[in-house]
């Protein structure tokens, strides 16, 4: 069956069984390319995925983070109880309530970074740590007004 007389139609939904043919595996060629292409706007979200290893890293620059932290912690809670009675008392004080928030805060953000086990870890190595800490914020006495 052959449309060849239709073939210039105005709508072009007449041809003749070659051109027809033609038409069809062009189509077909052109949907086998594009399903083995991923579109490009996949290839910024494909290369932006963190690797294992860039995982890693970032927990270990976390928790470098959060030894500095405990560190500060320490710091700022020698300095509060030293300065008891001074003008700088009220300062240290307020500063060493900051470094254990801050430490806390990021133990949080840590943790859910974190797997299950390596969680668990972290929790039994520093659970005992941040009471002793909060307990000797916590005896400091207030400052006078």
């Amino acid at each position: 069956m052959s449309y060849t007389a239709r073939d210039c139609c105005v709508c072009h939904c007449h041809y003749s069984s070659t051109i027809s043919a033609t038409l069809h595996q062009n189509a077909t060629t052109t949907r086998k390319a594009n399903a083995l292409t991923p579109p490009r706007r996949w290839f910024n979200k494909i290369r932006r995925r963190p690797s294992i290893e860039q995982q890693e890293h970032r927990k270990r620059e976390m928790l470098f983070q959060f030894h500095h932290l405990y560190h500060t912690v320490q710091e700022e809670l020698l300095y509060a109880t030293e300065s008891q009675g001074s003008v700088y008392y009220e300062g240290d004080l307020v500063a060493a309530k900051e470094a254990l928030d801050a430490w806390i805060d990021h133990y949080q953000i840590l943790s859910r970074h974190l797997d299950p086990k390596e969680l668990a870890t972290l929790h039994e190595q520093w659970e005992d740590t941040r009471k002793e800490l909060q307990e000797s914020l916590d005896k400091l006495p207030s400052p006078l007004l």
